[in-house]
């Protein structure tokens, strides 16, 4: 009962988190290796463990090639879904911004990005906002043979984690993305943590 609480608690404190500057962000707990003797804050009643665990992370790396979901159109360049990824108008030369009421992105053979359209990029790299808590990548459409893949393609994506890290990650895309990682945090338990 108490490890399925400590892996409930965890899991919270994955989707509240942002990103980590070494590891990227936290998928899922793999394993509770050791949860140690408990302590009782005074003035809240809760139990506060410490608990070694093996989790999941998913960082980029300078280089990959990853696949993201179009979820916003600006007039210097579209936001990604497949961590906070900006890729900016300068980096998708090809591509010319149309606006209008539902602004997109066409190239001359009349390829179009819009929103919810599953594009090919390459991380040119990426960095660690201190105040934010938050991994940011510089991405490119150019070098990726396929740019612009159709909207909502044959693809088949998964919910990683939650909404709040707001990550979709293929479902073939194998180990290569995922870093399986040991770690050490104190969870802390109340009454109201009942799974």
């Amino acid at each position: 009962m108490l490890q399925k609480v400590i892996i409930v608690q965890l899991l919270e404190n994955f989707a509240s988190k942002k990103g980590l500057m070494e590891l990227g962000y936290p998928l899922a707990v793999t394993g509770l290796e050791r949860i140690g003797e408990g302590k009782v804050r005074e003035h809240t009643g809760d139990v506060l463990f410490p608990v070694e665990f093996s989790c999941i992370t998913f960082k980029m790396s300078r280089g990959e090639i990853l696949e993201g979901v179009v979820h916003n159109i600006l007039r210097h360049g579209v936001l990604l879904r497949c961590d906070p990824v900006n890729l900016s108008h300068q980096m998708m030369s090809e591509y010319t911004y149309v606006p209008g009421e539902n602004p997109i992105f066409m190239n001359e053979k009349m390829s179009r990005i819009e929103k919810r359209t599953v594009v090919r990029f390459m991380v040119l790299g990426t960095k660690y906002n201190e105040d934010e808590k938050e991994l940011k990548a510089v991405v490119s459409l150019e070098g990726t043979n396929v740019l612009a893949l159709e909207q909502n393609s044959g693809l088949t994506f998964k919910r990683a984690i939650d909404a709040s890290l707001c990550l979709l990650l293929p479902q073939d895309m194998g180990k290569i993305w995922i870093t399986p990682y040991h770690a050490f945090a104190f969870v802390a338990v109340s009454d109201s943590c009942h799974p």
